[in-house]
């Protein structure tokens, strides 16, 4: 897949300011904004440390963005009010509407709250807007998959497997971008030999895959193709391999 430009410079630099306006929401609730570059920016919702991320939105539209941070805020509000009370088994529209009118009015001023902190806000690079503790991932372990995704990330990237630091929790591999729907997959990491297999495979996948278009038999599955190569026509992927992980693991000592 060829990767394109999927938001525009001025979409970014409003998009980064809505995440900074919001930045009390991440450490309330399980959410995660990662600014991906090109492809947008991505909010991530926690389900637990068992099953991961869930229901994954792209954004390369500031107000949406806005839109869907101010919702998620007010949805923690409904929660916290609804909390030990007959409510909690209300949906959203239904408790806001059971609010004494005191209540609602101060959920709804809290929207030019935010917006005026976006006015306000100074944009600064590489940010990732959740607490820096480890909950999730050691400290070292944290720079360790910073190593395996500084290897993989360009080859990956023209694929649009996009790697990307997702703060406390680790690091995560966004895949299958499609415009405009964007991502639709994702895997977390909090280990960094898990994380190197997995990306070594994906890096694979795409060498096969590569293969296939020159070979003008890119319509098969990546297996059925594989299996039909010769040894001979193997034998320089597998050689590929080899060359790459040797130098991988000269930056990434720690790999087995």
């Amino acid at each position: 897949m060829t990767t394109q430009k999927y938001i525009i410079e001025r979409e970014a630099e409003e998009c980064k300011k809505v995440v900074v306006a919001f930045n009390e929401l991440y450490n309330q609730v399980d959410i995660l904004v990662i600014n991906t570059g090109e492809h947008g920016f991505v909010l991530l919702k926690y389900d637990n440390y068992m099953t991961g991320y869930f229901n994954i939105a792209t954004y390369t539209n500031s107000i949406e963005l806005f839109d869907a941070l101010w919702s998620e805020w007010v949805k923690e509000q409904l929660l916290s009010l609804a909390l030990n009370t007959p409510l909690i088994d209300l949906d959203y529209e239904e408790i806001f509407t059971s609010l004494p009118e005191k209540e609602k009015r101060k959920i709804l001023d809290k929207k030019d709250y935010f917006r005026l902190k976006l006015q306000q806000v100074n944009i600064y690079e590489d940010f990732i807007m959740v607490d820096n503790s480890h909950d999730y991932i050691t400290l070292e372990e944290k720079e360790r998959c910073k190593i395996v995704a500084d290897i993989f990330y360009e080859s990956l990237a023209k694929d649009d497997l996009i790697i990307c630091d997702a703060g406390k929790y680790g690091y995560a591999m966004l895949t299958y971008y499609k415009p405009p729907i964007g991502f639709d997959g994702i895997m977390m990491f909090t280990d960094s030999q898990k994380m190197y297999n997995t990306l070594l495979q994906e890096w694979y996948i795409s060498l096969i895959e590569e293969l296939a278009k020159t070979m003008d038999m890119s319509d098969l599955d990546v297996d059925d193709f594989y299996e039909k190569l010769s040894d001979a026509q193997k034998a320089p992927l597998i050689q590929q391999r080899q060359k790459f992980i040797e130098k991988a693991k000269q930056s990434a000592y720690f790999i087995k």
